[in-house]
């Protein structure tokens, strides 16, 4: 660890990460089938990828993204606000529906709670809606690029990671990068665009035998 007291200590940089927890997560399913990570040792891993010389890299904050599916949702499967009465074969036939978002919405709460013990760390959640090809995360990039560009402008930070691999984020980075500030980028290898990849100011691919690291220790050993 350095110090200030340190021989030729020449201050701090300060960092910011904004994390798409969506992005994050669906990459770690395709690699290895699982989406549990060491979220304070990938927070560590990143604030040291963008250390400068004997600049120390100081974390701010960390944010979380993600969509919140709300407990609410699965009760409006078998509520009406007709007073209808559903015959038998209709409740049999919604209950699975019901079972099945009411597992999804426990499944968010059991990991959304284990933030609560990193310190400088922060969830921000946005929505879920309901397409053809089932639930779709909406907000999100919303909720992120307020955060990025808000921060910068309010001089909250010197540097910030961005870990997304979403194109509705280019312009926000290249908004956040006017206002002097510099924005790195991680992401999975194909699951980016060219554009946005290029945009970055300096570039950590997460490659599997990096994001094997970044799990838990149990599930290094398995793997």
């Amino acid at each position: 660890m350095v110090h200030i007291s340190s021989p030729g200590f020449a201050g701090t940089r300060r960092v910011m990460i904004f994390i798409d927890g969506a992005y994050l997560r669906r990459n770690m399913k395709k690699m290895f089938q699982h989406d549990e990570i060491n979220y304070e040792l990938l927070v560590n891993e990143l604030r040291t990828f963008t250390s400068y010389g004997k600049l120390f890299p100081e974390l701010i904050r960390a944010y979380y993204y993600d969509a919140n599916f709300k407990a609410e949702q699965t009760d409006m499967i078998l509520d009406n606000d007709d007073d209808i009465e559903l015959d038998p074969v209709a409740m049999d036939m919604l209950a699975p529906i019901y079972e099945e978002k009411q597992s999804i919405f426990r499944e968010q709460e059991k990991y959304l709670k284990q933030f609560k013990n990193y310190d400088y760390f922060e969830v921000r959640l946005g929505r879920l809606k309901k397409t053809k090809r089932g639930l779709k995360q909406k907000g999100v990039d919303t909720i992120i690029a307020i955060d990025m560009i808000s921060k910068a402008y309010e001089n909250h930070y010197d540097v910030a990671v961005l870990l997304s691999g979403d194109d509705d984020l280019l312009d926000v980075v290249n908004i956040v990068k006017n206002t002097g500030k510099r924005v790195f980028g991680a992401f999975f290898e194909k699951t980016i665009s060219q554009e946005l990849q290029d945009s970055f100011d300096k570039r950590k691919i997460l490659t599997m035998e990096y994001m094997k690291n970044i799990q838990p220790a149990y599930k290094t050993r398995q793997t």
